[in-house]
């Protein structure tokens, strides 16, 4: 009999383990570490620090998730397909398991006319009888099926793995075009930030789907967007905070294309944890920042700025709805020549008819000190759209402007949201250059013809 080989881990140092547990400590995933730790004796002495950090992450990130689900509300999501030609197979494997991430579902639903049955079931004790009904169905139309799935029926979705995640979801009949839409179906109910509907997932299924996520600890994260609007339940707490720089630090959210975060108080305080979690992994597959109405003002502003540099496929800032000033575009001015498929810049606020006092302070300095820098040419030469409404830029600043992009600045600019009177003789170099103006009142749009 050959003796057990040893592991050799246990050979490396004590730092070196440290820092391979490290890299492995994933609170979405904590088993890795923990199946690590326990392959040799001497590793979970090593690792032992790192494996209760660890579980005090994965607490916090338990704590997001219920944060998350408290916020989604109860209105059900739309699921649009031909119930003539979908089958029952199709729904359960490529909208339910694959498109869902469910593990073991269990399906029963009720029909416009009120009759209902069960598609499946999650547990592992079914008896023949059903186990034999459900393979019969598998292979049905969904409006072939003994009580007919139809427009306006409600599927109930769970699952026995993953107890936090039920979700409920209305059938729409729906002919699609295939060229279109070739899975054959379409899961609706969100829009993207320009109001385009799109056939993605909706907030509401990402929600609960990174919630099934926090609470299975060996599948990953993988949505495309995460809304986080504490105006719809209690505030994102530091704990919060702390727990979505943990998830991005150890890069738990490779697939995330949005990030909003809405309605916070004290994000100087907090968006520490969210520049740490930047600054060490970045949002490979990030498109959107949305950081609107959060009083974020020039000293956090300053702390989040320079890790927003990993960003490299951001093609949307917002900053609305903020107090930034002069020092707080000084800090982000560099970071967004870092970001050239930048598209979108927000740093305005919300057009109102209350004419509620601006909290935007930031001016003539600095505008200048965000597109005019010297001795730096090309910047943001993606930037199509630049809101700078409700702030304290001047005749001086908007003349500059004008010239500058008169020199070749920003050229690939189209829509230009500024403050001022529609018939001040200001306006008069804009038309000059070609461009019309929209919009009344204080509020004006430029758009290049």
């Amino acid at each position: 009999m050959t003796a057990a080989k040893p592991c050799l881990l246990t050979a490396i140092s004590h730092d070196e383990v440290s820092i391979v547990a490290h890299e492995l400590c994933d609170p979405l995933q904590p088993l890795l570490a923990v199946h690590l730790s326990s392959t040799a004796r001497g590793l979970r002495v090593a690792m032992n620090a790192q494996l209760m950090e660890l579980k005090q992450q994965r607490r916090e990130v338990e704590e997001l998730a219920a944060w998350c689900r408290r916020s989604l509300g109860s209105s059900p999501i739309t699921l649009l397909l031909d119930t003539t030609r979908f089958r029952v197979g199709q729904l359960l494997d490529t909208v339910v398991t694959k498109h869902l991430s469910y593990n073991c579902p269990t399906i029963d639903y009720y029909n416009s006319e009120g009759n209902g049955d069960q598609l499946c079931e999650g547990d592992d004790e079914v008896d023949e009888e059903d186990a034999a009904k459900y393979k019969r169905y598998r292979a049905l139309v969904l409006s072939a099926l003994p009580a007919p799935i139809d427009s306006g029926t409600m599927l109930d979705i769970s699952d026995v793995g993953q107890d936090q995640l039920g979700l409920r979801i209305k059938v729409v009949h729906d002919v699609l075009d295939e060229k279109k839409v070739p899975q054959g179906f379409m899961l609706s109910g969100d829009r993207d930030w320009v109001g385009r509907k799109q056939p993605w997932l909706s907030e509401r299924i990402m929600q609960c789907k990174s919630c099934a996520v926090l609470r299975e600890t060996h599948l990953r994260l993988d949505c495309n967007s995460f809304i986080a609007r504490s105006n719809q339940c209690s505030p994102l707490t530091l704990a919060h905070w702390r727990a979505l720089g943990t998830l991005i630090r150890c890069g738990s959210l490779p697939m995330l294309q949005t990030l909003k975060v809405h309605g916070c108080d004290n994000v100087d305080d907090s968006v520490t944890s969210l520049a740490d979690g930047l600054r060490r992994r970045s949002l490979p597959s990030l498109q959107c920042l949305d950081m609107s109405g959060n009083h974020l003002g020039d000293a956090g502003l300053a702390i989040l700025a320079p890790a927003l540099q990993k960003l490299t496929k951001l093609q949307r800032l917002s900053l609305r709805d903020n107090r930034i000033g002069d020092a707080g575009l000084d800090a982000l001015a560099p970071t967004l020549r870092q970001l050239p498929l930048l598209e979108t810049l927000q740093l305005g606020e919300q057009v109102s008819s209350t004419h509620a006092p601006s909290k935007n302070r930031y001016g003539d300095q600095g505008l200048a000190s965000l597109l005019f820098p010297p001795c730096v040419a090309h910047v943001l030469p993606s930037l199509k759209d630049l809101d700078l409404y409700c702030s304290q830029i001047t005749d001086e600043g908007r003349a500059a402007l004008a010239s500058a992009l008169r020199n070749g600045a920003l050229p690939a600019l189209e829509t230009l949201h500024l403050y001022g009177n529609r018939s001040d003789e200001a306006w008069s170099v804009w038309r000059e250059m070609g461009w019309e103006l929209r919009g009344a009142w204080n509020s004006i749009f430029l758009c290049r013809r």
